[in-house]
């Protein structure tokens, strides 16, 4: 948890200081530290960086059916309630 919390502030601190190199440095090492522990997990027979992936693409259609599905939207405010809606 540490490790994490300590490649997102630096995250943070990029953002902050609009350092696009470093941004993307550090935003490797956050992605790192998501394969790291979907690896123990997977080795401890929970899940895998595949369930990982799988359930990020499937909340994104989900919360998101006026880009993936058939509902229409007027208005940045219309798909923001529909997205605190479903959310």
């Amino acid at each position: 948890k540490k490790c994490l919390a300590d490649e997102t502030e630096e995250v943070f601190q990029a953002i902050d200081n609009k350092d696009m190199e470093n941004l993307c440095e550090e935003l490797g090492d956050v992605l790192l530290q998501v394969i790291l522990n979907s690896q123990i997990a997977k080795e401890e027979g929970g899940f895998t960086i595949d369930d990982v992936i799988d359930g990020l693409c499937r909340k994104m259609v989900r919360r998101h059916p006026h880009v993936f599905g058939g509902v229409k939207v007027n208005s940045v405010e219309e798909g923001t309630a529909l997205w605190n809606q479903i959310k």
